[in-house]
C-alpha cells in the first residue's frame, strides 16, 4: 500500500465591516503593489507578488499560553470573519481555538510584511462528516476574533468567491498557492519562506480515482484533483488548507478546493488532491452566514 501524505507542516513542533455589495475574488498583480516579493519555490512554481492572492492566510500553531510555533497550514478568507482551511490542520492535542492564530497579509514568513496582522481564532467548525482515516470531508471553518474591515484597515485584502453549488471545473487550469516544501520531504525539500504559486490543470475525477486506485485513502467525489500528468508541479507539506483558485468568466477567482493530500509531492500521475468546495457551499453558508 502506498503511503499517503496530508500536507500539514509540523516541523515547528520539534523543540519549539463588509459593504452591502461585497467584492470577492479579484486577484492582485505586481503593478498594484510597491512591495517587492521574495524568491523561493512551491513544487515547480514561482514566487507570488505581494497580495496577489489577498484572501490567502497563514495558519500558525500556538503552544499555550503564548508561544507561536509558526506556520503549519494555509487557508482562505471567505467573508469578513471566517477562513476556510483543512480539517486535518486542526491537530490532535491542539483542538482549542486558542491554539491557532490566523496571519493575514502575509508574504514572507521570516519578516513582518506591510499588511501583515495576526488575528486570534475564537471558534473552529469541522465538517460533521470529517473522517481522518479516509481524509474525506477535509474542511474546517475558523471564526476570527474580529471582523475584517475590507473598506478600512484591511482594504488591501479581500475574500475569495465561493463557487456555486456543485460547480465543476473540468478542463480548466487553476492556481494553488502556499508556503509548503519546495520538493517532497523524502527528496530534501525545505519550507518556502515566500508565498508561492503554481498553475495546475484540473484532472477529471475518474482519471484521478484511477491514478490512486492502489492508495488508501481512495479519491472520493468530495475531492478534486489538479496537476500535470508528467508531474513536476503541485502542492506539498505546508500547503494544506490553502486555496485551489479558479478564474470564472468575469475574471474573479472562486475557491474550487482546499489542499488536502497526496503521495509523493508533484510525482507523475499523482496529482494533488484537494477538498472540493462546491458540494459544501450550503454547509459553509450555514456556518458563516453571508458570503460574497
Amino acid at each position: 500500500m502506498v503511503a499517503t501524505t496530508i500536507f500539514v507542516f509540523l516541523s515547528a513542533l520539534v523543540g519549539k465591516a463588509l459593504s452591502s455589495t461585497p467584492v470577492c475574488g479579484v486577484r492582485g498583480s505586481a503593478a498594484s503593489s510597491s512591495v517587492q516579493g521574495g524568491t523561493a519555490q512551491i513544487v515547480g512554481g514561482t514566487a507570488a507578488t505581494p497580495l496577489e492572492f489577498p484572501w490567502q492566510i497563514s495558519l500558525h500553531l500556538i503552544q499555550l499560553p503564548n508561544t507561536d510555533l509558526g506556520h503549519i497550514c494555509g487557508g482562505s478568507i471567505i467573508n469578513k470573519q471566517y477562513v476556510d482551511t483543512a480539517a486535518h490542520c486542526i491537530i490532535d492535542g491542539y483542538k482549542s481555538p486558542s491554539n491557532y492564530m490566523v496571519v493575514i497579509g502575509e508574504q514572507n514568513l521570516n519578516k513582518v510584511d506591510p499588511y501583515e496582522k495576526k488575528i486570534a481564532v475564537v471558534n473552529i467548525t469541522i465538517h460533521p462528516q470529517w473522517n481522518p482515516s479516509t481524509v474525506n470531508y477535509d474542511y474546517a471553518l475558523l471564526k476570527l476574533a474580529r471582523p475584517l474591515n475590507f473598506t478600512g484597515s484591511e482594504k488591501a485584502l479581500m475574500p475569495i468567491c465561493l463557487p456555486t453549488l456543485n460547480q465543476g471545473f473540468d478542463g480548466m487550469t487553476c492556481t494553488t498557492s502556499g508556503w509548503g516544501l519546495t520538493k517532497d520531504k523524502s527528496q530534501g525539500g525545505t519550507i518556502s519562506q515566500s508565498l508561492q504559486k503554481v498553475d495546475l490543470p484540473i484532472v477529471p475525477y475518474a482519471t484521478c480515482k484511477s491514478n490512486y486506485q492502489h492508495v488508501n485513502p481512495v479519491v472520493e467525489a468530495t475531492m478534486i484533483c489538479a496537476g500535470p500528468k508528467a508531474g513536476g508541479k503541485g502542492a506539498c507539506q505546508g500547503d494544506s488548507g490553502g486555496p485551489l483558485q479558479c478564474a470564472r468568466s468575469d475574471g474573479r477567482y472562486v475557491l474550487a478546493g482546499s489542499t488536502s493530500w497526496g503521495t509523493t509531492c508533484a510525482a507523475a500521475n499523482q496529482p494533488t488532491v484537494f477538498g472540493r468546495i462546491s458540494p459544501q457551499v450550503n454547509w459553509i453558508n450555514s456556518v458563516v452566514g453571508q458570503t460574497p
